[in-house]
């Protein structure tokens, strides 16, 4: 993995070997231990691209 500001569910699945849903799972928590840091940090939903699908 390059050195990036941003890790994504592919990145976590690629370099611990989990599935993907468990890296949703790891990134969230991370995001709210960052937020009670302090840190500014981004939720993104996803779900509008299942309502998108016809």
């Amino acid at each position: 993995m390059t050195n990036k500001r941003f890790i994504t569910a592919k990145d976590v699945v690629e370099e611990l070997g989990v599935s993907t849903s468990y890296a949703y799972k790891l990134i969230r928590e991370l995001n709210t231990e960052r937020a009670a840091d302090g840190f500014v940090t981004k939720e993104v939903d996803f779900r509008w691209k299942e309502r998108l699908v016809l």
